[in-house]
């Protein structure tokens, strides 16, 4: 048995697909079940025709439609099952924009997503964007040496000079997620809303949002971990003095 979990939009990413043909390339499949047209590709440019159904045709190995009743095998039946991946793939286009439309919504009204995974500082509890205290200090204490002129580089030095771990339990840090942590409008209790958006449906690729969209800015949205003035003062946002040892 051969489980994807991807999206049936798209070419990438199907590796049990991928498995099936290059066993069939050997000889060793000769019959294929499958739940419906949508789980196999709901893409109608091509590459659903050509390089799988007839692919599988010329080498007299069908693939069985399930849900349809269908068999690929059966050249008669090709139509059909083209007509119904178009409805698979103008399915998945109004489910898109459904979405997309959802997201705007929440974007207008000022809606903030809580899904905070691997973001050094804040937590998401029950819905509610948290400070995570630990974290929280490392934060401060990165806009402290910054601001005391040291370089990323240098700052990258000090954390693991200090055996001080990233958000995901590494050992060595990155200059260049260090400068994203520096200009992260998050850590000052805003956000920036629609930083990037998905270009197309059927890739699924997101593209950095340069005026392409709208963007929203929502001021005091969650707790903020750093303030200008405290930092420049040398101290974190809880009053504490942020000392390089």
């Amino acid at each position: 048995m051969f489980h994807d979990i991807e999206n049936g939009l798209r070419r990438s990413g199907r590796n049990e697909l991928d498995k099936i043909l290059r066993k069939e390339a050997k000889g060793k499949i000769d019959y294929i079940i499958t739940k419906s047209i949508s789980r196999v590709s709901r893409d109608n440019s091509g590459s659903f025709k050509d390089k799988i159904i007839r692919f599988l045709r010329e080498r007299g190995i069908n693939i069985h439609f399930k849900n349809e009743e269908l068999d690929s095998i059966n050249a008669d039946k090709e139509l059909e099952i083209i007509l119904r991946g178009m409805l698979a793939q103008d399915e998945s286009r109004n489910t898109s924009e459904s979405i997309k439309w959802g997201f705007q919504c929440k974007f207008e009204k000022g809606d903030i997503f809580t899904k905070y995974k691997n973001f050094m500082g804040y937590d998401c509890v029950d819905g509610e964007v948290v400070i995570v205290p630990e974290q929280a200090e490392v934060v401060r204490k990165i806009f402290y040496l910054y601001l005391q002129g040291l370089s990323l580089g240098q700052i990258k030095v000090y954390l693991e000079s200090q055996e001080i771990k990233t958000v995901t339990g590494k050992g060595l840090w990155d200059a260049k997620t260090i400068r994203r942590m520096l200009t992260n409008e998050k850590y000052k209790g805003d956000t920036m809303l629609q930083k990037t958006f998905t270009e197309d449906f059927m890739t699924g690729k997101k593209r950095k949002n340069i005026g392409q969209r709208n963007k929203y800015y929502v001021k005091d949205s969650h707790p903020a971990i750093i303030s200008l003035r405290s930092i420049r003062q040398g101290t974190g946002g809880n009053g504490k003095a942020c000392k390089t040892r």
